[in-house]
């Protein structure tokens, strides 16, 4: 991103013979700024939707002026009524569909549209057969059979209108939904004018109306035409067919009803007012409503682009919610400050009845499109993180808590009483959601409990001083020495059946050097001559669990060393000298691996940055040579995603307290790793499973790897990017000295240094259809969990481990 600001700088200096020396590079730097600020789809996909925004609110403007001059206010408030009517039932029918298209775009086009064309019918022709029981001021509507036709297709066309609008926000085509209003805008004003004389009764109505159809018939002529072919060849599409009836219900099913709650707050409380007080006063309160609804509509357009980005980059979730909350901010509290304070003027160009009594509810009104702001963007967030039960509770608590103080204060206050409750609901709400989920609009705000951040905090305290080290070694010294007295008898046994090999004492002979600690249940001995290096690692089992890891490791290596295509690289790979049986469990004895740990080279920060590569490039023959092409389908989302996950959602279950919060994040978990990898074509083979400088021999000179050991979860195939990710995060948290949960959580808030997306690029350039980065780090996170999970039971049972590395980690997802 550099880089295109340097450029624009460049250029503008290049016409310095044109600007002043000291204009041009300012100029160059504020458009390169602003060229860069544009060019970030959640920007410009916002802006585009604000524009679309303003352009309908300047137009709408317009329009209800000319209709203030041309029809009565009792004929303005009866069409209001009529289209607001119109708006209800279209939103009834409308299954909220409109949310489903901002996340799966064009495949759901056809069956969206069949839907609401047909349920409009249904549930306008039910509407008009009860008019006059429960909307007797509306019974104009059923009138006769022409006009109750005409409400019938106009809100059959209303639905598909606000649809294909949704649809142009999922293909990133936002700027065409400001062509689409300007369409729609000049033309109704146009026909408002021509249907004055014609019907003077239903004129607003009917240009209304038959505006719509206009720009539906463009509109949909040029998705089909082109808009949607040339998404299908931009970009790959996961399917054609119409959805399941579980994808169905997901993204519409559940979040219908809060949609609804915002429908119905919006189109009833008209109704209820021409109902009370008759339409002209309806007449004052909406269009009090009209100049208000933009400044709401900005904050929704900003919160649909939110939704299209975080889908395709939720890894950048902080930034984005961040940046959109800061920009939306800066249009809306601006404007409704304005409007409040400009109210009486702009009203007085409707007539001066409408600025007499429309003033105060249009200040309210206004002012509350600055809370309105914040609940807009809190509703994208949960959308894009498909939490629809709470985005429904919350929508319904909301806006029927507004429809019945609405009514209650409609009496005493007249249209003063609804605006009222719109800013004083929506007020208390803000605050509470801002109060429950503050990392929603800081960036660096955190979904951890506070209790969890306070652990953290003791930890890192106590890992900076070095009480973190000297209570873990005071912790497993007992199990050590339980270890090193059973290694004494067991080692001398398999020492003295091992065959002699090369010069010096035989093995018999030989003595154990250390017990290097290790985070599994295996017993780990190094073993060689008296005064000399050591010869050989024998490795025992001290549980059932390490007995079947030691067996796979066996065959792994194996595998491996018999793999003709690995023939140059195999020499990094630890020579199995004997493996077998002693008192019925396994052990093995392997040649030792020349070079030095490359965590010794790494923990304390002062190894060269040329290090981190050096190490990747270890693994990268291994990968170069096993991998190929694979669709990714049930059985690799198997092995990948949903067999690690259920280890994860054992551990949730016996541990209890907080289960169900947890068992949650792990479904939504689930969730998104299956949509972002499922019918991907990607390039898998062998991988190492646990690839981190523990496991890494180097040459202490040039940290260039010399060999890899620990084996026991390498496999194939798997998704060789995850090898090159836990490399990164495993370094990280030896450089920090932190929990690997909090370099997790670290590395999908951002801040990635050069050094390590060079690495991680360089697994994502073999993946083909690589997936966001925030699944490769979710997919080692869960392979490293799960690891750990099954090959000891400490960190099952160990609190602080728990708490910073699993109930922390699912805290941000839950």
């Amino acid at each position: 991103m550099r880089r295109g600001s340097n450029e624009t700088q460049m250029g503008a200096n290049g016409n310095s013979a044109v600007a002043t020396v000291k204009a041009g590079p300012r100029f160059g730097r504020t458009t390169g700024r602003l060229a860069e600020h544009v060019r970030m789809p959640v920007y410009r996909e916002g802006y585009a939707l604000v524009l679309s925004a303003g352009v309908a609110a300047a137009l709408g403007f317009v329009y209800w002026i000319v209709a203030a001059h041309t029809y009565s206010a009792d004929v303005v408030g009866l069409n209001s009524a009529a289209i607001s009517t119109m708006m209800l039932v279209s939103g009834i029918a409308q299954l909220n569909l409109i949310s489903a298209l901002l996340r799966s775009t064009w495949r759901l086009v056809g069956w969206s549209y069949a839907v609401s064309v047909v349920a409009s019918t249904l549930v306008a022709v039910a509407f008009l057969a009860g008019v006059r029981t429960w909307a007797p001021s509306l019974a104009f509507l059923s009138s006769d059979d022409g006009f109750a036709f005409w409400f019938v297709a106009a809100t059959m066309v209303w639905s598909i209108f606000n649809l294909q609008d949704a649809l142009l926000t999922g293909l990133r085509r936002a700027i065409w939904v400001s062509v689409d209003n300007t369409l729609f805008g000049v033309a109704k004003i146009g026909l408002l004018v021509a249907f004055a004389t014609v019907s003077p009764r239903f004129g607003i109505f009917a240009s209304w109306t038959v505006g719509v159809v206009l720009s539906v018939l463009v509109i949909n002529a040029l998705l089909v035409s082109r808009l949607i072919p040339q998404h299908t060849r931009r970009g790959p599409i996961q399917s054609t067919e119409v959805p399941s009836a579980r994808l169905i219900g997901r993204f519409v099913a559940a979040d219908y009803v809060g949609g609804l709650s915002w429908i119905v707050a919006i189109t009833l409380i008209p109704i209820i007012v021409t109902q009370r007080f008759g339409a002209a006063e309806n007449a004052y309160y909406s269009l009090a409503w009209v100049m208000t609804i933009p400044l709401y509509l900005v904050s929704a357009s900003t919160a649909s682009s939110l939704v299209v980005a975080l889908v395709n980059e939720r890894w950048r979730f902080r930034e984005y919610t961040h940046r959109v909350f800061v920009q939306t901010a800066r249009l809306v509290f601006p404007a409704a400050l304005l409007l409040a304070v400009a109210a009486p003027l702009l009203l007085r160009l409707f007539g001066p009845e409408y600025a007499h009594r429309g003033t105060t509810a249009l200040r309210l009104m206004a002012l509350s499109s600055i809370p309105a702001m914040v609940i807009a963007l809190y509703m994208g967030v949960w959308r894009a993180e498909k939490r629809l039960s709470l985005l429904v509770w919350v929508r319904c608590i909301l806006y029927t808590a507004v429809i019945l103080l609405s009514v209650a204060l409609l009496q005493p206050y007249g249209i003063r009483g609804p605006a009222f409750a719109w800013l004083v609901v929506q007020t208390i709400a803000a605050v509470v959601l801002f109060a429950v989920w503050p990392h929603v609009l800081l960036t660096n705000g955190s979904r951890i409990p506070r209790r969890l951040r306070g652990i953290r905090l003791v930890r890192n305290a106590a890992a900076d001083t070095g009480l973190l080290t000297v209570s873990q070694a005071i912790k497993r010294r007992p199990a050590l020495d339980r270890r090193r007295t059973r290694a004494a008898v067991a080692v001398s046994r398999i020492l003295a059946e091992l065959p002699e090999k090369g010069a010096g004492p035989p093995p018999s002979a030989w003595t154990t050097r250390e017990l290097p600690a290790s985070v599994t249940e295996k017993l780990v001995v190094l073993a060689g001559p008296a005064g000399a290096p050591p010869r050989a690692v024998v490795k025992l089992a001290g549980s059932e669990r390490a007995a079947r890891g030691l067996v796979r490791e066996t065959k792994v290596l194996s595998l491996l060393s018999g793999d003709s295509r690995l023939e140059a690289w195999r020499s990094l790979l630890p020579e199995v000298l004997a493996a077998g049986e002693i008192d019925g469990e396994p052990f093995r004895v392997e040649g030792v691996v020349p070079g030095v740990e490359a965590s010794r080279l790494m923990a304390g920060g002062s190894a060269p940055l040329a290090c981190l590569a050096r190490l990747a490039e270890g693994i990268e023959g291994l990968h170069r040579r096993t991998r190929s092409e694979i669709e990714v389908g049930p059985a690799l989302l198997g092995a990948w995603v949903d067999a690690p996950l259920a280890v994860l959602e054992l551990h949730a279950r016996r541990r209890g307290g907080r289960e169900r919060s947890q068992l949650r994040a792990l479904d939504r978990l689930r969730d998104e790793l299956h949509e972002a990898l499922f019918g991907r074509r990607l390039m898998a083979g062998w991988t190492h499973g646990d690839y981190a400088p523990g496991n890494l021999l180097v040459d202490p000179a040039t940290a260039t790897v010399s060999g890899i050991v620990d084996w026991e979860l390498g496999g194939t195939p798997n998704l060789q990017a995850i090898d090159l990710v836990q490399l990164v995060l495993a370094t990280r948290a030896l450089r920090r000295r932190r929990e690997y949960g909090e370099i997790v959580m670290d590395a999908l808030a951002g801040g990635w240094t050069e050094e390590e997306r060079g690495v991680v690029a360089r697994g994502a350039e073999s993946l083909r259809d690589a997936p966001p980065l925030s699944v490769l780090v979710h997919l080692a996170w869960l392979r490293h969990t799960r690891n750990l999970l099954t090959k000891a039971d400490g960190y099952a049972d160990n609190w602080l481990w728990h708490n910073l590395n699993f109930e922390a980690p699912l805290a941000e997802l839950a």
